[in-house]
């Protein structure tokens, strides 16, 4: 018996777990987005002097929680997100809107993708499973 119920306070432990991870990702993902769509809002007025504020505050967020996503992303998805935080900037200082913009949009949904990533979904479950075994 004692078996049983320390295998279950175990699971229990690793969901819990789990759970707060993806909560805690859910919601410094959140913030950074927030942080980039401030950013459109100035480039629609054509603000660049806030345009710039905005990717800059966003990639200390990233930066200030990058040792966390660490522990959940792949090496190459944190580059990638690290480069188009430097070309986003890069960007805005020289105020290329188009740039920018396609800069922003990819930056955007790389976010995006690792909010759903990490969404407890059966989908996001059950894919690892069913790719391993195909491949």
């Amino acid at each position: 018996m004692n078996y049983v119920m320390t295998s279950v306070a175990i699971l229990m432990l690793i969901l819990s777990l789990c759970l707060l991870f993806t909560w805690l990702s859910d919601r410094y993902l959140e913030e950074n987005r927030e942080l980039l769509h401030d950013a459109a809002d100035f480039l629609s007025m054509e603000d660049w002097d806030s345009v710039i504020i905005c990717p800059e505050d966003a990639e200390e967020h990233w930066d200030a929680h990058k040792a966390f996503f660490r522990s959940l992303l792949d090496h190459q998805e944190l580059e990638d997100i690290d480069r188009a935080f430097v070309s986003l900037l890069a960007y805005a200082r020289s105020e290329e809107t188009n740039s920018y913009y396609v800069t922003y949009t990819r930056l955007l949904s790389m976010l995006e993708h690792i909010q759903e990533m990490d969404d407890p979904k059966l989908y996001n479950i059950l894919a690892p499973i069913v790719n391993h075994r195909c491949n």
